[in-house]
């Protein structure tokens, strides 16, 4: 498979986001089916989804795919802070109508650094994430090599 092609090392973790990556892309298919297939690896979720039904949804969304992926399919599931999430959901869009401008704030700056953190605090070396503004920064800040699912297939 073209994903590992894309690592200078073999890998035994891989984070993965998962709206816009594990599901609703085109490298949806290919990248649930290496996860079905290579159970040597540990595969963890990062998502910025928060509250109980967005999270709850997750399993039945993998489930409709050929893989048919489920929890015991990873090693941990991580969901974002739902208040942290929305703080910054409201600063976005403070930044997005002109009412917040300058600097990052602390909450974007959290909210921009958590997914390269949290792989950095779980020995993750690799995350796959379509939303480059959003982890781009923790990734570098934290040395995780980040990989475009698209880059994938």
């Amino acid at each position: 498979m073209k994903i590992f092609e894309l690592f200078s090392k073999p890998v035994n973790k891989i984070a993965w986001d998962f709206d816009e990556t594990l599901v609703e892309s085109p490298a949806s298919e290919t990248l649930q089916e290496f996860i079905k297939t290579h159970p040597e690896i540990e595969h963890y979720i990062i998502t910025a989804r928060s509250g109980s039904y967005l999270v709850g949804s997750m399993m039945p969304e993998l489930a409709q795919y050929p893989a048919k992926l489920n929890a015991s399919n990873f090693t941990k599931i991580i969901t974002s802070d739902h208040a942290k999430h929305t703080e910054y959901q409201q600063a976005r869009a403070a930044r997005k109508s002109g009412q917040l401008t300058g600097p990052l704030i602390p909450i974007e700056i959290y909210e921009f650094t958590i997914k390269g953190k949290l792989c950095h605090e779980l020995g993750i070396p690799v995350l796959v994430d379509d939303n480059i503004p959003r982890s781009k920064m923790g990734c570098d800040k934290y040395g995780i090599k980040m990989v475009l699912p698209l880059d994938c297939i």
